[in-house]
């Protein structure tokens, strides 16, 4: 009997040819690599540049030049811009200081916690975008259970004054790394939030106070140094 030839079964024209060893990713699951017909992802897009006000910019800059390291206030009515500020604040003092506290009082619109805490945090990296806020772990936190101070104001003030005293103790008494502190303040600053906020004013006792203002007037705080002003009235001797 004749030899039986095997049959070859050509593979067709069509399909790929097998990858060459070098092309093979390290990993045991590798992801598809794309031909050179299929389209280039776009490029994320970059965060547009916020527009820094003049006055801003000079405030941040006078702010940052102060000796010792200030303890700034910022506040002002809703919507008008006090946590945008307050974060170009942290990233004008970071070349300076290294570290900057911030004690955050906003329950409604936190800037590093969740909302319905009070929360004291070391700052010690640039905000890189400052639209927006970022969660940062807390190296204090109290949890008042509310997005607005209105429902218990006394429970409020005594978590925010714990946070504070607490900030002192450790990064600002003799001895100790003195840090600047930042403290950014809820908007209702009319009726009982006016008066939360003056008790606020009175005992943390900044040394630089920033108020942020809006085109319609009636919704400011009053001019000039109106916490002392209000104690003036009520003790005139």
């Amino acid at each position: 009997m004749g030899k039986r030839r095997r049959s070859i079964k050509k593979q067709p024209e069509s399909s790929p040819p097998p990858a060459s060893p070098a092309t093979h990713a390290p990993c045991p699951v590798s992801s598809p690599i794309p031909s050179p017909k299929s389209p280039v992802p776009p490029a994320p897009e970059q965060a547009p540049e916020v527009l820094v006000p003049p006055d801003w910019a000079s405030a941040t800059a006078f702010i940052s030049s102060d000796i010792p390291p200030p303890v700034v206030l910022v506040c002002g009515p809703a919507n008008s811009g006090k946590s945008t500020f307050s974060r170009l604040l942290i990233n004008s003092l970071l070349p300076r200081y290294g570290r900057v506290g911030y004690l955050d009082s906003d329950v409604g619109q936190p800037e590093f916690s969740p909302p319905g805490c009070l929360s004291i945090h070391v700052v010690d990296e640039a905000i890189a975008d400052l639209r927006y806020p970022v969660f940062r772990e807390a190296e204090r936190c109290c949890f008042y259970g509310d997005i607005s101070s209105k429902r218990d104001p006394e429970t409020y003030l005594n978590s925010l004054f714990l946070l504070h005293t607490y900030f002192v103790e450790k990064y600002r008494s003799p001895g100790s790394e003195v840090l600047p502190l930042i403290v950014n303040t809820p908007g209702w600053v009319k009726g009982t939030g006016f008066d939360m906020l003056v008790e606020m004013l009175r005992y943390i006792c900044p040394t630089i106070v920033v108020q942020i203002r809006t085109r319609m007037q009636r919704k400011n705080l009053p001019d000039g140094m109106f916490w002392l002003d209000m104690m003036v009235k009520q003790d005139p001797t």
